[in-house]
């Protein structure tokens, strides 16, 4: 990502941000135009926290819809823009599948999280937890805070500009993510502000337990371990080297 430089545009990108934009569209025609009570809708594919086993797919189709926050949606596509080229390039396919099953999870156990929390704030009767649970999570925007907390992760030094101006770390976009996360939480807490929490704690996890990080632990203890020999080797070799006999030095 270079200085004031937009990413290319390449077909495939074309197609993928297009695709994504013309189904939101279709969902919006659909809820505002054909749909006589789209309520229905989000609820029966909106992500609701429920220990009801016959809604497990809700983690799921929760992608399927995005509701009607425009903003959101565009923000949404251009991370995509941005950062959707360096990820296929980054990992393999079956790297992305694992990570965003992992999001998912993430997503969907945070959700349970949450309503374990509500029903214990209201049985301690906090008259606030009423309205923990209102709302509903939806959309891949869960998705494209991974994405970015990737990019912190996997590149912690790479250099980038901030809205094209500022010249930052990318380790610092991981803790700029995690800031919103946490201030979108203490603004507005509920399912939806969770659900990010959900998808960073997933990435993380997926990161240093089958990602690029658990590599880089395993390439760690290896180093130490081959360290731990060499100095062992190298106090043996000092001891036995002082244990030599009187006459070792006396040329015959």
């Amino acid at each position: 990502m270079g200085a004031m430089q937009l990413p290319p545009l390449q077909p495939w990108l074309i197609r993928v941000l297009g695709t994504l934009l013309m189904v939101w569209v279709a969902e919006m025609v659909l809820v505002n135009f054909v749909l006589s009570d789209p309520s229905q809708v989000y609820l029966l594919l909106a992500y609701t926290p429920s220990l009801d086993l016959s809604l497990l797919y809700q983690p799921v189709t929760r992608l399927l819809i995005q509701g009607n926050e425009l903003f959101r949606v565009l923000l949404d596509l251009v991370v995509l823009y941005f950062f959707l080229p360096w990820l296929i390039d980054r990992f393999t396919r079956k790297q992305l599948l694992t990570g965003a099953l992992f999001v998912v999870v993430g997503c969907a156990l945070s959700g349970l999280a949450w309503l374990g929390l509500t029903h214990l704030a209201a049985a301690l009767e906090i008259t606030a937890s009423v309205r923990w649970m209102s709302g509903a999570a939806m959309g891949w925007h869960p998705f494209m805070v991974a994405i970015v907390a990737l990019f912190g992760l996997a590149l912690p030094n790479a250099n980038i500009n901030l809205f094209f101006v500022l010249p930052i770390k990318a380790r610092w976009v991981l803790w700029l993510t995690v800031g919103f996360v946490v201030l979108g939480f203490l603004a507005q807490p509920g399912v939806q502000s969770v659900d990010r929490f959900g998808a960073l704690l997933g990435i993380v996890a997926w990161y240093f337990l089958l990602g690029p990080g658990a590599n880089q632990r395993r390439y760690k203890r290896a180093g130490k371990r081959i360290e731990r020999d060499v100095r062992f080797k190298v106090y043996e070799g000092g001891k036995q080297w002082g244990q030599r006999g009187p006459d070792d030095d006396v040329w015959h």
